[in-house]
């Protein structure tokens, strides 16, 4: 398994709303960036980032019977 690097840049968090933030992702050695408005953005980024997610992995409140996290 290989390891990917990533800097992830969140410019602004509701505290009302946890899952509601704002911010960037690039991957370590490339210059494309990738912006995110959600947890469930921010997911689908770093998932479709590695190529595929395998069928047992699950994003961010995907009925995955654990809340969403609410800090990064």
């Amino acid at each position: 398994m290989m390891v990917e690097s990533y800097i992830v840049h969140i410019y602004r968090r509701d505290e009302a709303v946890p899952t509601k933030i704002l911010g960037t992702v690039e991957k370590v050695g490339k210059r494309d960036k990738s912006s995110f408005e959600n947890l469930n953005e921010l997911w689908a980024i770093l998932a479709s980032a590695k190529g595929e997610r395998s069928g047992g992995e699950r994003g961010p409140g995907e009925n995955s019977g654990n809340p969403a996290p609410t800090t990064l």
